[in-house]
């Protein structure tokens, strides 16, 4: 879990994954996996994503599969996948359950958030990907919203704005895919992001003390 500024971001690490139970333990019976999780990290789960397999009758009985995510208490989610930056506020229209059966499946997909406490609105996403694997199911990645009531966030982001500033004494720079630090403090952390601010990855930088 990280937070930067309004936005508290959490990575699924490793990620997670769900599939449909191979069989149901009777004639005419389901049997379903689950993921709960906390969006704001209050001790309370928001919303949870099943794995489901079923049996239906037309005639004779038949195997049915379904993958789905549904909030808990007054939360909502947005029924359909969005892509990397979409604007997800009250734009969107907001529903109680959404199912991932027609989502393109070995994809990465965002699922946009509603969240509803203390009489407020927060909105948030959830990175997922429908797989096939033996059985069908769903990965997990990261989730992350916005503190700020009503506010709106965009899909994948998981910080407000890259701040400028001027750095004196520490020269920076990539030559050949290489990041170059020169006179950095001990024992210090780089986060480096991108102008998106996307959060490509971080290095804890050591110095050594041989002479």
């Amino acid at each position: 879990m990280s937070a930067n500024a309004q936005i508290i971001y959490t990575d699924i690490d490793p990620d997670t994954t769900i599939v449909c139970p191979s069989t149901v333990p009777c004639t005419g019976c389901d049997s379903s996996h689950f993921f709960y999780f906390d969006l704001n990290l209050d001790g309370s789960d928001d919303f949870y994503l099943t794995a489901r397999h079923y049996q239906f009758e037309e005639g004779n009985w038949y195997d049915g599969y379904t993958l789905l995510i549904e909030p808990l208490d007054t939360n909502a989610l947005y029924w359909t996948y969005l892509s990397y930056g979409s604007i997800i506020g009250e734009n969107l229209t907001w529903y109680t359950i959404a199912t991932f059966n027609s989502w393109p499946f070995n994809t990465d997909h965002y699922v946009g958030l509603r969240l509803f406490k203390n009489n407020q609105l927060y909105y948030g996403w959830l990175l997922i990907r429908p797989v096939v694997l033996s059985d069908r199911g769903i990965t997990i990645k990261e989730y992350a919203y916005n503190t700020i009531p009503n506010k709106s966030i965009k899909a994948g982001e998981t910080i407000t704005g890259v701040p400028s500033t001027e750095i004196t004494d520490t020269n920076i720079y990539i030559t050949n895919k290489i990041l170059n630090v020169i006179n950095v403090s001990p024992d210090c952390i780089i986060d480096l992001y991108n102008m998106n601010g996307q959060k490509l990855n971080t290095y804890t930088v050591r110095l050594s003390n041989n002479p």
